[in-house]
């Protein structure tokens, strides 16, 4: 047995360019990708198969491994361009975006430098598949986090469990190195399946749960020796099928695909086959794979990848629309040219340069160059934030009949982001079958009112709290964020995965509710949800039929009212406003936008025919085909979706009366 040669090999750097080709045309929305983002899992096993060879080579022929030369070769491989280019995203990002925008994407970009960004997405339960419409500049460095977690995991595992070895014993290493390396496959890959179908997020982002792709290349670097004797027979075939499993899982998956569990052994296995054909000796298809074009391409990979995010997403935010085709080509053609610029002036200089050779010096430059960054990255945004201050407090007079942001807007712009009702902020809401305690108001009062359905329903709890004040309530809030009150089957907004507990939580629900007597239940919910199956031809069979089943639970314990969605925006108002100080009725949503699929006439059918009262506040929202960004210094909206609480509160004595007449009714 032997460690894998030190030679170039073509096959690997024609893989890089397969792999970053399909990242690219996958995020550029380009046809025939629809499953492209499985080339960072081809990137995985190319890792996992060079620094395993590089790493049993040393152990081979030294007997140890110098953790601090190799950390230091890699710092000096990767950092420096990614830190250039986390820094040019970060200025472009203050120049082109909302200022309300930059703490968010500080926090990104900081997360990104310090190479933990897969743990930071993961918690902010970013779906990666699907982004919405203003994803973060920085998303894609979640993958380089779970590669620089593998390097600095890696080599200290193997030196652990492979460094006691006496000389002249080459077959126990490789053996004992298959061993860790099988135990590592076996258990990540348990991992990956187990919880991609119930935590597809952290299954998504999270290292361990990652780390048998890496295994998977480990494998064929433990496996060189004896591959190397197969020959072209041997070659040419693997490799052919290797890349056909790689382009199949291109063609086969897309954005709806359960990944990664299972699904990733298809390109993963394409990759590792691929791999193991180019180790075998000779291989005839070497002539292809080392064509110029190729080889250029995946010496630019790994710039190609950190230059094309940004370069897609920042002028599609600053447009405030999605890139056509076009746009989304000449944006590519822009970041191989910022690539090519990248390795000429930054990679290639650093890669060589004699100031970081050092293994404490590489090390040491490395570290301050990501802290450096990091910091750079969070104090960016403050700097901004000071620098806009004044510009967020615009003079009261109007021009040509604009309308300015009044000076005491409440909640201010900047606060917009954190204006949530207290059942968002006290552990009330979340992802769990189960609420807890949710009262607010007087817990020992006579009369409670209960509170049902999703995040559009809690944003009502602020006016029932004003009605507790006056009246000496109590108010019980069941709500859950992304969670209908009408008893139907959704995929959670974040994660795109069944949201079982959301249907385990109404049962819970209405059990609380008929628990607490109350007087009244007021159910309110966004009215765009759509059946599991993205059939819109029956959502609204399907939505009726589901708001009947839950008017059946509640409309029994009390009088119950099914208060109509309010307008959705379907673009953040606050930044909206923020862009455009000088007349506030830019940010104006008309009527058609905001109730754009509209269930009221059907909703209002449906409570007439199951005993429910139903009443609509559009009116005190909205004033003719126009619903105001903001009203007298209320904002209006608190984002793209909900209404700032202290305007909902504002709405107190509006919905106290729609109340009193359905509990009046049903005396």
């Amino acid at each position: 047995m032997s460690t894998p040669g030190r030679t170039l090999r073509p096959d690997i750097q024609a893989l890089r360019a397969l792999a970053v080709t399909l990242v690219v045309a996958y995020h550029a929305h380009f046809l025939g990708f629809g499953g492209g983002y499985v080339g960072v899992d081809v990137f995985y096993v190319i890792s996992g198969f060079l620094i395993t060879g590089l790493l049993l080579r040393e152990l081979d022929e030294t007997g140890r491994v110098r953790l601090g030369s190799f950390f230091a070769r890699r710092a000096r491989r990767l950092l420096p361009a990614a830190c250039v280019v986390l820094m040019v995203t970060v200025v472009a990002c203050a120049l082109l975006l909302s200022p309300l925008r930059l703490p968010e994407l500080g926090r990104d970009a900081a997360a990104a430098a310090l190479y933990v960004s897969n743990l930071h997405f993961a918690q902010a339960a970013t779906d990666y598949m699907n982004v919405g419409e203003a994803p973060s500049p920085f998303l894609h460095f979640w993958s380089l986090a779970v590669e620089e977690q593998f390097y600095l995991v890696w080599p200290a595992l193997l030196l652990l469990l492979l460094r006691r070895r006496g000389t002249g014993d080459r077959r126990q290493l490789f053996v004992r190195a298959a061993v860790v390396v099988g135990v590592v496959f076996t258990a990540s890959l348990a991992a990956s399946v187990l919880l991609t179908p119930t935590h597809t997020n952290w299954a998504f982002y999270l290292s361990p749960v990652r780390a048998w792709e890496f295994a998977a290349g480990a494998a064929v670097a433990v496996a060189a020796g004896v591959l190397r004797r197969r020959g072209a027979a041997f070659a040419v075939p693997v490799s052919l099928l290797g890349l056909g499993l790689v382009l199949a899982a291109d063609v086969l998956f897309d954005d709806a695909t359960v990944f990664p569990g299972s699904a990733a052994l298809l390109p993963v296995a394409g990759a590792t086959l691929f791999i193991a054909g180019g180790a075998a000796g000779v291989n005839p298809l070497n002539r292809l794979w080392a064509v110029a074009p190729l080889q250029r391409l995946g010496k630019l990979s790994y710039a190609l990848y950190l230059w094309h995010w940004p370069m897609l997403v920042l002028p599609a935010e600053a447009l405030g629309r999605p890139l056509t085709l076009l746009e989304n080509g000449l944006a590519v053609l822009a970041s191989v040219l910022f690539a090519e610029l990248t390795m000429r002036l930054v990679e290639d200089p650093a890669r060589h340069s004699i100031v970081l050779r050092g293994t404490a010096r590489g090390v040491t430059i490395g570290l301050v160059m990501s802290l450096l960054t990091a910091g750079g990255a969070m104090a960016m945004p403050r700097v901004t934030d000071r620098l806009t201050v004044e510009a967020l407090t615009p003079a009261a007079a109007s021009e040509n009949g604009a309308v300015p942001v009044p000076a005491d807007l409440t909640p201010a712009l900047q606060q917009a982001v954190n204006d949530l009702p207290a059942s968002q902020l006290d552990g009330c809401n979340t992802d769990q079958p189960t609420s807890g305690v949710c009262q607010y108001g007087d817990p020992d009062a006579e009369t409670t009112i209960a509170l049902y359905g999703d995040s559009h329903a809690a944003q009502w709890l602020p006016a029932l709290q004003v009605m507790a004040e006056q009246n000496g309530w109590n108010v019980l809030a069941m709500t859950k964020s992304g969670c209908p009150a009408a008893s139907v089957s959704v995929f959670k907004f974040q994660t795109g995965s069944p949201f079982t507990a959301c249907d385990q939580w109404r049962q819970h629900a209405f059990k609380r509710i008929a628990d607490a007597h109350p007087a009244v239940i007021l159910v309110s919910q966004l009215h765009t949800y759509l059946p599991m199956d993205g059939d819109r031809s029956k959502a609204p069979s399907w939505w009726a039929s589901g708001l009947a089943e839950t008017l059946s639970h509640l409309t029994p314990v009390a009088p119950t009212v099914l208060l109509a969605d309010t307008p959705f925006p379907r673009s953040n108002v606050p930044e909206c406003l923020a862009s455009n100080l000088g007349d506030s009725r830019a940010c104006d949503v008309p009527v058609s936008v905001g109730y754009a699929d509209d269930r009221r006439a059907a909703d209002r059918a449906t409570a007439a025919a199951n005993g429910a009262h139903y009443a609509d506040l559009a009116s005190a929202i909205c004033s003719g085909d126009t619903c105001p960004a903001v009203r007298g210094n209320l904002l209006v909206f608190r984002d793209a979706s909900h209404l700032s609480s202290p305007f909902a509160a504002s709405l107190a004595p509006q919905l106290a009366a729609v109340l009193q007449t359905a509990a009046a009714a049903q005396r």
